[in-house]
């Protein structure tokens, strides 16, 4: 019962003393070639976007704090989000360690990186 008192006395306390880091400069949407490249696109891309070869990319949010708003890095790019997506991107199709689909079922002279 405290702490349902205590928590607007604290929230006001915050809110006057706390000062939050500006926003990293960079974009906040981006695309990963196969070799886990950045690619330099303008807008971000739609559901039904193809890249010039027909590939559709995977399509990856992230919600969270202040790690997922890339508070602490001096651009966009260094965050979370962007290494993880570049990391996935430079995996080959078919060579993610203990998952079974169709992509990984096939021989690894067959998988498609692209």
């Amino acid at each position: 019962m405290i702490d349902a008192a205590v928590a607007p006395i604290e929230g006001m306390w915050a809110k006057g003393r706390v000062k939050l880091a500006s926003e990293p400069k960079g974009k906040r949407f981006g695309l990963f070639d196969a070799k886990g490249r950045g690619v330099d696109i303008e807008v971000p891309i739609g559901p039904d976007w193809k890249g010039a070869n027909g590939v559709k990319p995977i399509r990856a949010v992230m919600v969270g704090d202040s790690l997922v708003a890339g508070c602490g890095v001096d651009d966009q790019s260094k965050g979370i989000m962007p290494l993880l997506a570049a990391r996935v991107a430079s995996v080959p199709v078919g060579r993610w360690p203990g998952v079974r689909s169709a992509s990984s079922a096939r021989p690894p002279g067959a998988c498609a990186t692209g």
